[in-house]
């Protein structure tokens, strides 16, 4: 079940866009508010609310690298998890005490080091996880949790997006996205310009196969996603100031000569101060 609910989180924010040079300079810090309303049928309902605030600091510039801290401040969550009612608020000492609160507390105030490619803008984390801050058991978190984490790099790497030239309302740009076997296909639009800040549109599909191991059973899982999306950004300085955008997911997963399908949907808004 982790695997499945981190590739699902990973796919319903893939075709963000892609990102490249932007004016950054050492000690510049950008605080991230991201809110996220998922909702996966797989047979049974799983629901999830959640706010998070990230702090991302620039660490140091050079030829080729910007070198950032990613820090994940406070987090909200309230779900529905396999017929579990959760909450947590990361600002509560009586959450922060309870099983599902030391769970969250592997990643609330954690800060990972992600390197931001300057030329190509990829962004990639500095340093390996610990396989063991979320264990697989029936823990029906784990695949929400394991995708925040692996999203660090990506969080990180979002405050920056260059638009090719030119810049000017109406422009058009494809680019296309591998991972975990997914491709992703984009058409972005400069719907507007307004005050030095571009309205930049998205449309995408993700498509493909990809196979995982669980408990010993080898698992392939076909999606095929729309995504629809937005991007305000700064055309002097290339940082962004907010995101949006809608996955809908529907797929299939096989295992041991069964088939079950699944849908999803999840909404994300990120704002950049």
């Amino acid at each position: 079940m982790k695997k499945i609910l981190s590739l699902l989180f990973a796919t319903a924010s893939l075709s963000t866009g892609f990102t490249q040079t932007a004016t950054l300079s050492k000690g510049k810090q950008i605080i991230i508010v991201t809110s996220l309303d998922q909702n996966i049928d797989m047979g049974m309902q799983m629901t999830t609310k959640s706010t998070s605030t990230n702090k991302v600091a620039v660490i140091s510039v050079d030829s080729k690298n910007y070198t950032v801290s990613n820090t994940v401040d406070k987090f909200l969550f309230n779900g529905n998890m396999m017929g579990k009612e959760i909450k947590y608020d990361s600002e509560k000492k009586e959450d922060r005490d309870s099983e599902e609160g030391k769970q969250f507390g592997a990643l609330v105030g954690k800060t990972d080091t992600v390197l931001i490619d300057i030329a190509t803008g990829v962004a990639a984390d500095n340093k390996k996880k610990s396989t063991s801050e979320v264990t697989e058991a029936e823990n029906p978190m784990a695949g929400m949790m394991g995708g925040m984490s692996e999203g660090n790099a990506a969080i990180a790497g979002s405050i920056i997006f260059k638009i090719p030239a030119p810049i000017k309302k109406g422009n058009t740009w494809k680019d296309s996205t591998d991972i975990k076997g997914m491709k992703a296909n984009t058409t972005f639009v400069i719907e507007e310009i307004t005050n030095g800040v571009a309205t930049v549109t998205s449309k995408g599909t993700v498509k493909g196969t990809a196979t995982m191991e669980a408990q010993g059973n080898s698992m392939d899982m076909t999606m095929d996603t729309k995504t629809d999306g937005k991007i305000w950004v700064d055309i002097k300085t290339n940082l962004v100031k907010k995101r949006t955008n809608v996955a809908d997911i529907s797929g299939s997963i096989e295992v041991g000569g069964q088939s079950m399908p699944f849908t999803s949907k999840t909404t994300t808004e990120s704002t950049y101060q």
